[in-house]
């Protein structure tokens, strides 16, 4: 479908309620009509414990995802400004539910505002490394053999490789070499970040 048949479709159309659902089901095939499918929206900066509230209103918990990553004490967001939701967003009440969510900026698809599905493969990913109140925990991202840099303490910013995994009290052996010869000491997991991916 041509960007001219786009636009000329959307003026036939009026408004955008009548134009996404007569849109999806004609032309953009990889959608199913009438499918819950997950999909991203973009948040205004800090504002995304805003539009899951929001959101939490119109849809079901599970069909809100805003993972987000504990560092010691602290959360922040895996994907800051960024939430995924489940929904037939075929269906305008659901589409004008979030795209005119307090705090939403926009809903991710193309320049015709169509939106775009994320693969289920995506979200599985991420629902499998999730808690039950959707925090991953840091120290399991972090893999045996994988290059940490200390953040805090007498040994801040040496750099070093991860040794010996996640104890149960949240430590790890991290084996650094200074001047030839291998150092190893015991850190807490939040005393540390992970660089290269």
């Amino acid at each position: 479908l041509t960007e001219w048949a786009v636009k000329a479709l959307r003026e036939f159309c009026l408004t955008e309620s009548l134009f996404l659902p007569i849109y999806q089901t004609f032309f953009w095939k990889e959608n199913a009509v009438g499918v819950r499918r997950w999909y991203v929206a973009q948040s205004k900066p800090h504002k995304e414990l805003l539009v899951c509230k929001h959101l939490g209103r119109a849809f079901e918990r599970k069909d809100i995802l805003f993972p987000q990553i504990r560092r010691g004490t602290r959360l922040r967001p895996l994907f800051p400004s960024y939430l995924f939701f489940r929904t037939v967003i075929e269906v305008s009440e659901n589409y004008r539910n979030i795209k005119y969510a307090r705090g939403v900026l926009r809903i991710l698809g193309d320049q015709n505002h169509l939106a775009f599905p994320v693969a289920d493969e995506v979200i599985e990913v991420l629902q499998n490394r999730i808690d039950a109140n959707g925090i991953i925990d840091q120290s399991h991202m972090m893999r045996v053999g994988q290059p940490v840099r200390v953040r805090i303490g007498p040994l801040k910013d040496l750099i070093g490789i991860l040794e010996k995994p996640v104890s149960d009290d949240k430590r790890v052996q991290v084996l650094f070499k200074l001047l030839r010869y291998p150092l190893r000491a015991m850190l807490s997991i939040e005393d540390l970040e992970q660089i290269g991916a």
